[in-house]
């Protein structure tokens, strides 16, 4: 419930008044703590109605929070789990109707009501969390189950079918996902101890070392199962190494009866090996622990195991003291085991203070007793049958379950080396294109720069050789008109020879055959595969023909062609002419556009 107090800038109310409705207020507010059994449990408890503003996830871990700490032996218990119910139902929420039926079972052990009410109570939340696929609640609630089944040796058939269940669950949700799973594992293994499968109850037990222990008790006991299951393995050293592991956590954790507990099962094992003194140092904190903690089972057993020590120890007034304390316990809380031991020590006493007939009366009450125990034992073989018989389903199936993990495991790290292998090759496969394409492009720029330098080259030698060719022109030119000035001048008609070297000049040829050779060559260097376009796109010309269009393409004027040729201007025209109707062009159409088309 949520209160608004106003605040007023200006003082309205009287003092009294004031002081009258401040009193009414903290009232009603610890009325709300008082009467609101709920709200009183946990420092987080709210009235369901807040409960609307969460998210459906939320609300239901809020109300695990709430009703994990709640007090079921309270008056109030009933009412508030009815109010869960109610408000399930009002919201539509399985989940929370889920947390109904267990904390309904839950009350109703607490208030020892019969235990097929509180089964079915779980059953019923364990169809809803199934039906709904909340898979942890169902896993949770058929483990509960299967515990309860199996503890109270009602029906280990169920037992283990819920077992069976729990397990699928925890596959489904991944064991780390799991919450609490090493208290799981822990149980199961002194379930695998219980029927003498030590093995797997041993491979089940480290496994679940794996997982984070719920709190200090849960790391006690699973030290203490270690041990027990060590010594029913004839693993002295190790079944005392773990008792000590536990013992030191006991003593850390400041729990008496864990302490004691310990102590008594370290004790028992170290006897054995003949360490008396030792031994009776550790009974004696089990029996003070047992006897704070009023476990007068485990105190009875620690008193006639000491009572044992002392009269072999001949410190008979101590042994003495020790069973008439026990006998004050022993008709309560005696088991079959400790009348043994207890009669067994009466008789001893008897024979020792001479007196024989107790001795044999002794002797007959230690043989009952053992007949007693002898058939505990076989009630106790045949149980272990018939778990064994109807756990086979399960057995097999944790197997699988082992079979598939370690598969799982190993197709995972299969997966995982494949996948680094794979980004190793690939690495390498990328690093060497990488490279071959930097070699690749270092390679086409140094060809792509020893094309341009050898084009440039080419280029430079083809101007050259134009230019040589320019300036023969050019004297040639000069040479005639000094010839025709000498001729105007003299005003005679040259001399045949003269004359015969006149004509020789004329028709000189400076573009001789090795000459248009070199020519070609550097031009085609310059002009890639010209005169291959030239011959495909016209088959038909003559050498002539491809001469006079390749020092077109030079830029060169007819009159520099003609003195190239060593023929006239006029014929290089006419040349020119015939050329244009050989191919067909127009008589606009200049052979000089024409030729830089190809």
């Amino acid at each position: 419930m949520h209160i608004h107090f106003a605040v007023f800038r200006k003082r309205t109310f009287s003092d009294v008044s004031f002081l009258l409705h401040s009193f009414l207020i903290v009232l009603f507010l610890c009325c709300q703590v008082f009467f609101n059994p709920l709200f009183s449990q946990t420092q987080n408890n709210q009235p369901f109605d807040i409960l609307f503003t969460y998210s459906e996830n939320e609300r239901c871990q809020q109300i695990k929070k709430q009703f994990d700490s709640f007090n079921f032996n309270s008056e109030a218990a009933s009412e508030e789990i009815q109010k869960l119910y109610t408000f399930s139902k009002k919201v539509n929420d399985p989940c929370l109707l889920v947390q109904y039926y267990r904390y309904h079972s839950h009350w109703q052990e607490v208030q020892l009501h019969s235990k097929d009410s509180v089964n079915n109570n779980l059953k019923r939340a364990i169809l809803i969390a199934e039906q709904n696929a909340l898979i942890v609640d169902a896993a949770d609630l058929n483990f509960k189950l299967a515990i309860k089944y199996y503890e109270t040796g009602s029906d280990y058939n169920s037992a283990f079918e819920n077992l069976f269940n729990a397990f699928s669950h925890y596959e489904t949700l991944g064991h780390y996902n799991v919450p609490h799973f090493q208290s799981r594992l822990s149980k199961l293994a002194v379930i695998y101890m219980d029927y003498g499968e030590f093995d797997k109850a041993l491979s089940v037990l480290l496994y679940s070392l794996n997982f984070p222990f719920i709190n200090s008790l849960e790391e006690i006991s699973t030290y203490n199962t270690f041990g027990l299951l060590f010594y029913r393995k004839g693993q002295i050293e190790a079944s005392i190494k773990s008792y000590k592991i536990a013992m030191d956590k006991a003593r850390k954790h400041g729990d008496a009866f864990w302490t004691g507990l310990v102590s008594g099962n370290m004790a028992m094992v170290i006897l054995e090996q003949g360490d008396t003194l030792s031994a009776q140092k550790l009974m004696y904190e089990d029996y003070y622990q047992s006897k704070n903690k009023k476990e007068y089972l485990s105190m009875a057993n620690a008193l006639v195991t000491l009572a044992e020590i002392n009269f072999y120890q001949d410190s008979i007034m101590a042994a003495r003291q020790k069973m008439d304390e026990l006998s004050i316990y022993l008709k309560e809380y005696g088991s079959n085991k400790l009348y043994v031991k207890y009669y067994t020590l009466q008789s001893a006493f008897a024979r020792k203070n001479k007196n024989f007939e107790n001795a044999v009366m002794y002797t007959d009450s230690v043989l009952y007793y053992k007949e007693l125990v002898f058939q505990e034992k076989n009630r106790e073989h045949l149980k272990a049958s018939e778990i064994r018989v109807q756990s086979e389903r399960f057995l097999n199936h944790i197997e699988w379950l082992e079979i598939k993990r370690k598969r799982d495991r190993f197709t995972r790290n299969a997966g995982l080396v494949w996948a680094v292998f794979s980004v190793v090759v690939l690495y390498f496969m990328l690093n060497r294109v990488r490279l071959k394409r930097r070699q690749d492009k270092k390679i086409f720029t140094i060809e792509k720069q020893k094309a341009e330098s050898e084009l440039r080259l080419s280029q430079e030698s083809l101007q050259r050789y134009l230019d040589t060719i320019r300036e023969k022109n050019k004297a040639i030119e000069r040479f005639k008109e000094e010839t025709e000035k000498l001729k105007k001048l003299a005003g005679q008609v040259p001399s045949p020879e003269i004359q015969a070297e006149r004509e020789k000049l004329y028709k000189s040829t400076i573009l001789t055959e090795d000459d248009w050779i070199n020519f070609k060559r550097l031009f085609d260097k310059v002009h890639v595969d010209f005169f291959a376009r030239l011959k495909t796109k016209y088959p038909d010309l003559t050498l002539a023909e491809t001469r006079l269009l390749a020092l077109l393409r030079m830029d060169l004027s007819y009159k520099e062609i003609a003195n190239m040729l060593g023929i006239s201007p006029d014929s290089v025209r006419k040349t020119g002419n015939r050329l244009k109707k050989k191919l067909n062009l127009d008589a606009e159409t200049d052979l000089s556009d024409m030729v830089n088309s190809v």
